[in-house]
């Protein structure tokens, strides 16, 4: 109740800039406050900077700062008692045992990290255009040089005067200091209008000068996400978000794309920066890999990086060129669980090429299908070798123009190793010298174990134990990584230059989709904008986010969808061999009679949990029923 009165008071009024301007243009003088006002603060206000310094200073340093916040608490007393108001950051440093570097993190983390409240500087650069007089006030422990070099940092300049708490050892608190700028520039209190945010140091410290005051709210909502509070961490990022945004016009798409699926490819380039070997040439691989080789260039633009096109029908083909057994040839192509004898043919490379009576006949990966499957491999034996042979010669050249020797990492979202198995396979056919090590947003239990690979989000090759995070929310995933262009299908030569050859891209065609691929793009753009931010920000050099906190807003919104976003993304339609929503089940009392169609629509769903969800209807953790589910039906099955 506390924590939402303050905010209540926090952002109470909301700010008519129309009303602000015609008060800010008919004063004789405007006085800005800083911080808050001119400037914003991406880290956390008071006390909870402290638990900040301590938990960046032990991740940088592996080092605790034990029971910092209580002692820097307890320093800040001791330096107002010896000082008095005029007290600096230095001087609350001289109370505390730590190594000098921590001052100069705190001072990064209070003075470095503010950005311009860009509402405000436009309304302060129009009333320089205007000629009008502007002083500027700060009430801060900092210099005046310090304060002097942030409002030119941040693009504030032209002002008549600065005055500094610090410098003149009084507060805005008991309106001394608004006195002494009435006297030093001999105005009248009616001629001058402030500007700021604090009840207390701005409203009725300039109301005790008689100084009209117009109090604009400390935080303005620009996001619409639910605030971590027990991570000072992703506290600071959603600050930052939410301080950026004012300069952007946002639909909810955007802001999504930006608050929470910007940390998610900020935190994976970080935790790939981090991970990758000096010595390791970096491979994205299409399609997955496209917006994370964006993200990654943009937050690192010196390092060089390449983009492979590759798919698993295009890697996988290539390795048909020896007649094989039928068994053989289905451990490397890829199926649905259901396949007709043409859906086979064209995993085997022949696509279209050819067309066969009985192409409704549903076949399995299993033994009792292998004579049928047998017969019709050897039926187009000659067609399917011919055409690999040909794939793995065009493969092969492509991949030396690529440059794809030598220690390489290959970067993709996952889930299960198979483009790197089959890039290692082929590798290997071709005589191509090179060691592939995986980087992956995920990797599943299925993954090969005789795989060199490292996952993000979760990684159940090295931890077992480990949930399958995506499983659940899987579709939403692979929208949000696709690329804006088709997938490969194989290689031509093109004047003189083997080029891959792609797949038609599959947000074309219906109004539907066409709108869908643009909503797609937006979310994705807004991601990399919020990616380019932070990388010209000062919170480059200090925050680096653990997989954890990068996940944990989109789990927030996935884990447990509201009704806003089932509504934003559970209409748009998955194209996976076949088009069908993500999230469209039947009326509850049709599963009520048809029990074995729920499972069904169920285990076929793109998004499991967006599909509990619209059942349902309920406030639950859907994670845990859809979990729960997954063990049940296993269970049933045997």
């Amino acid at each position: 109740m506390l924590t939402q009165i303050k905010h209540k008071i926090a952002t109470y009024p909301l700010i008519d800039y129309d009303q602000l301007w015609e008060q800010l243009i008919e004063a004789e003088v405007v006085c800005f406050d800083v911080f808050n006002t001119l400037l914003k603060q991406n880290t956390p206000n008071n006390s909870d900077i402290f638990t900040l310094v301590a938990e960046l200073w032990q991740q940088k340093h592996a080092q605790p700062l034990v029971d910092f916040k209580q002692h820097r608490l307890a320093a800040q007393q001791q330096a107002r008692a010896k000082y008095g108001a005029a007290y600096t950051l230095a001087n609350v440093y001289e109370f505390l045992a730590v190594p000098p570097a921590v001052m100069d993190l705190e001072f990064q983390l209070v003075y470095q990290v503010q950005q311009a409240n860009t509402p405000i500087q436009t309304l302060y650069n129009a009333l320089r255009q205007a000629g009008k007089r502007i002083v500027i006030i700060a009430d801060t422990n900092a210099d005046k040089v310090t304060v002097a070099s942030l409002l030119a940092q941040t693009g504030y300049i032209g002002y008549e005067k600065l005055y500094v708490s610090q410098e003149y050892g009084e507060s805005f608190k008991n309106g001394r200091l608004f006195k002494k700028i009435l006297q030093e520039l001999a105005l009248a209190p009616q001629q001058v209008l402030h500007v700021g945010d604090d009840w207390y140091h701005d409203y009725l410290a300039s109301k005790e000068a008689h100084i009209r005051c117009y109090r604009i709210p400390k935080v303005v909502n620009n996001s619409y996400q639910p605030v971590i509070k027990n991570d000072v961490i992703l506290k600071t990022m959603q600050l930052f978000c939410n301080n950026t945004l004012a300069q952007y016009e946002f639909d909810s798409y955007q802001e999504f794309g930006y608050s929470v699926f910007g940390p998610v490819i900020l935190g994976f380039s970080q935790w790939l920066q981090h991970n990758v070997a000096a010595d390791e040439k970096l491979f994205f691989l299409a399609r997955d890999g496209f917006i994370l080789q964006e993200a990654y260039q943009t937050l690192f633009p010196n390092q060089v990086t390449s983009y492979l096109h590759v798919s698993r029908q295009a890697l996988q083909v290539p390795l048909l060129k020896d007649a094989l057994s039928i068994e053989e040839v289905l451990e490397i192509i890829n199926l649905p669980t259901e396949f007709t004898a043409n859906q086979f043919l064209a995993a085997c490379g022949l696509g279209f090429k050819t067309q066969i009576m009985d192409s409704d006949i549903k076949y399995r990966n299993e033994p009792q299908f292998y004579q049928h499957l047998e017969q019709l491999y050897q039926q187009h034996q000659t067609a399917i070798i011919a055409n690999a042979q040909e794939e793995f010669m065009y493969l092969a050249q492509y991949l030396k123009t690529m440059n794809f020797t030598g220690k390489v990492a290959i970067i993709d979202i996952g889930w299960h190793g198979n483009k790197q198995r089959a890039l290692q396979q082929f590798c290997h056919m071709a005589g191509i010298s090179v060691e592939i090590t995986g980087y992956y947003f995920g990797l599943a239990k299925s993954t090969n174990p005789s795989l060199k690979a490292r996952g993000f989000w979760f990684d159940q090759l090295a931890q077992p134990a480990a949930l399958n995070l995506a499983q659940s929310v899987h579709g939403i995933i692979e929208f949000l990584f696709s690329a804006n262009h088709g997938s490969t299908r194989h290689y031509r030569q093109l004047n003189g230059e083997v080029v891959p050859v792609l797949a038609h891209y599959e947000f074309t065609g219906s109004h539907s989709l066409v709108i869908q691929g643009q909503l797609l793009k937006t979310i994705r753009q807004a991601a990399l904008q919020f990616v380019a931010d932070f990388g010209t920000s000062n919170l480059q050099s200090i925050i680096e986010l653990t997989p954890q906190q990068a996940m944990k807003l989109f789990e927030l919104k996935t884990f447990k969808p509201d009704k806003e976003f089932m509504c934003r993304f559970g209409h748009f339609e998955f194209i996976d061999r076949n088009v069908k929503y993500l999230v469209m089940p039947k009326g509850n009392w049709y599963y009520v009679f048809h029990p074995a169609k729920f499972k069904y629509d169920f285990f076929n769903s793109r998004w499991p949990i967006g599909f509990l969800k619209r059942i349902f209807k309920l406030p639950i953790n859907y994670l845990a029923v859809y979990e729960r589910l997954v063990k049940q039906f296993d269970t049933s099955n045997n």
